[in-house]
């Protein structure tokens, strides 16, 4: 494992604790404009894979499928912290079935699950309220449009800005990770 996958792990835990681990995404749409939005977190893998749940309705799902080009940052405002990871991006979801799926589904809340029952994200609002559930039960299984999206690096910078001068790092995969680089900030 290289070192800035633990590094990356530890300062999360110590940043959101039990709360979600927000990011940004950062994808590109088919015009070629930058599209970025807040994300939940929901895993990074010993592999240092960032996994985010999906709904495969959404503009970011196709975004990813035609250009798999993607960015996840995270700012961890206590820590003042900033990672910066870099890679290929797949979505997954029920075929072939991916083994993560189901343990990710039964690890949220059931007011994320339900989520994924409401009408399309971004779709014109016209649904009544009621169709809006408030929660999904762990044993509901995961409908057709609940996907991962795993975000495979190859690019890593840490940004620490609690020191004197400020410490920017850069990891790169070649084959295998290479050591930090020290970087200018």
């Amino acid at each position: 494992m290289s070192e800035w996958i633990g590094e990356l792990q530890s300062a999360l835990s110590r940043e959101f604790g039990d709360k979600p681990q927000l990011a940004t995404l950062a994808t590109v749409d088919r015009s070629g404009a930058p599209r970025a939005r807040t994300v939940v977190c929901r895993r990074v893998g010993d592999d240092g894979n960032v996994l985010i749940v999906s709904d495969s309705r959404s503009e970011k799902n196709d975004q990813i499928k035609a250009s798999p080009q993607a960015e996840v940052v995270f700012w961890l405002p206590t820590l003042r912290e900033q990672f910066r990871i870099l890679g290929a991006a797949r979505v997954t979801g029920g075929s072939p079935p991916d083994p993560l799926r189901p343990e990710i589904w039964q690890q949220m809340s059931p007011a994320a699950r339900a989520l994924f029952f409401w009408p399309a994200p971004g779709a014109r609002k016209i649904d009544p309220p009621e169709s809006f559930r408030l929660e999904a039960p762990a044993d509901a299984p995961p409908p057709a449009n609940f996907e991962l999206i795993v975000v495979r690096p190859r690019r890593v910078e840490h940004l620490q800005l609690t020191v004197h001068p400020h410490r920017r790092r850069r990891w790169m995969l070649a084959g295998k990770w290479s050591a930090a680089a020290e970087l200018n900030p």
